[in-house]
């Protein structure tokens, strides 16, 4: 192909890199949400929720921005630094899009 001209992307080249596109925004989402679960930092963490997200995590149920989602961040913290030094985690994702 020479300087100037363009190329034609089939459909099927097209949805297979639509595809891959939403599967890596998933996926940059799932590494937003465990780094900053991972380093216990808020705004990370809540970057990956919409706004209107709900959170169902063992007992605490509720909106991701809301004030009682910062009491549980708080809670958490202290109870996972207490156990990290007699934990070990191990974390797998699969990303399925029908």
């Amino acid at each position: 192909m020479s300087d100037g001209e363009t190329r034609s992307i089939d459909a099927d080249t097209l949805t297979r890199l639509a595809h891959l596109l939403e599967r890596q925004d998933i996926l940059d989402c799932l590494v937003r949400f465990s780094r900053g679960m991972d380093r216990f930092d808020r705004a990370l963490f809540l970057s990956a929720f919409h706004a209107d997200a709900i959170i169902a995590a063992g007992e605490f149920v509720g909106g991701a921005f809301r004030e009682s989602c910062g009491r549980s961040w708080d809670r958490r913290e202290r109870v996972m630094v207490a156990g990290l030094r007699r934990t070990r985690r191990n974390t797998s994702h699969l990303v399925r899009i029908p």
